[in-house]
């Protein structure tokens, strides 16, 4: 299952973002040169994404998934503590 959502996670995202597996069930994504309103688009694109793609069959049946996001965001120049 957490390979499909990866699958689904690198779909959504443009070639020279960064994504991957924090841990656990939780997933980072970098979005270097990104402001707040495009990253808002690139999130509404992954969860359309997992609302419409199953990400497992079970017993034939698609299995959906959804999804808590947060964004965060630095200016040039700023450091995160």
């Amino acid at each position: 299952m957490l390979e499909r959502f990866g699958a689904v996670l690198k779909a959504s995202i443009r070639e020279g973002d960064l994504a991957g597996r924090y841990g656990g069930e939780e997933f980072l994504i970098i979005l270097p040169d990104e402001i707040v309103s495009g990253a808002l688009v690139m999130v509404e694109r992954f969860l359309q994404r997992l609302n419409t793609e199953p990400v497992i069959y079970v017993e034939e049946k698609p299995l959906y998934v959804s999804a808590s996001v947060g964004i965060a965001s630095l200016a040039d120049g700023q450091f995160s503590n």
